[in-house]
């Protein structure tokens, strides 16, 4: 999910789906995501797009997928003990972020996405357990029209203002950069437009099952790779993956 970029106006987005175990309650909670776009002059937009928990249930499956360890803190199990074991990912549920206040804004945000058009609560299926049933996953969607408060183009200075004030502030011993919401996401997006999609060698396995399942013309025969993206830096490939162009 993500909000739209629009020259003349601030959009925000949240959106209500699959659920998740609350830790206090044990009952199905659904996930929330909030996307607010800020245009900007010369700089990037500055876009937040993030769910109201600690990590995205996709990161947790890349994760199980190459093996790794997931780490204490993103999920629990139905005890609410950590969950760090990655062949058991489809028992754990992720945290909310921000704990207290954490839980106070999924759930805000799940009214505004959820309540108002019927998608909230356990009516939402979730798609990672159930890929047949309709998910009844709600939207809402707000645009603000910038000159109904200022002048646009005045607005998009002072975002541009606020970008180089936050990139010229004294940084912490270890940081190497002050990064504003959507700045990796636009040079990450540039980066895969050129160079490729990476691919996990687990990933890119369970596609061509999939292809040979569905009677479909794998990638690798689709299209060569022949391109290399530099490991272990922003953007880079991770560790055992190639790039996908399509």
């Amino acid at each position: 999910m993500c909000g739209t970029v629009s020259p003349v106006s601030v959009n925000v987005r949240v959106t209500s789906r699959a659920p998740y175990i609350q830790r206090i309650t044990r009952r199905p909670a659904p996930v929330f995501l909030i996307a607010i776009a800020l245009p900007s002059w010369k700089y990037p937009p500055v876009v937040l797009d993030m769910a109201t928990r600690v990590a995205a249930y996709g990161k947790g499956k890349v994760t199980a997928q190459r093996g790794e360890m997931i780490p204490e803190g993103w999920m629990v199990d139905k005890n609410g003990a950590p969950l760090t074991d990655p062949t058991r990912v489809s028992e754990g549920f992720l945290l909310p972020i921000g704990g207290a206040k954490g839980y106070g804004l999924a759930l805000v945000i799940g009214i505004l996405a959820g309540t108002l058009n019927g998608a909230y609560g356990r009516s939402i299926v979730d798609f990672n357990a159930d890929t047949t049933t309709v998910t009844n996953t709600g939207h809402m969607n707000i645009a603000l029209d910038i000159k109904a408060f200022t002048d646009p183009e005045t607005f998009k200075a002072e975002v541009d203002t606020i970008w180089e004030q936050m990139k010229s502030s004294p940084r912490m011993p270890g940081v190497d950069e002050i990064r504003l919401p959507g700045k990796r996401l636009h040079s990450v997006t540039g980066e895969r437009t050129a160079s490729g999609i990476p691919l996990s060698e687990p990933l890119r396995a369970q596609l061509a099952g999939l292809a040979d399942e569905l009677g479909v013309t794998p990638f690798e025969r689709l299209i060569p790779v022949s391109i290399s993206m530099p490991l272990n830096k922003p953007g880079g490939v991770p560790h055992a993956a190639r790039p996908y162009r399509g």
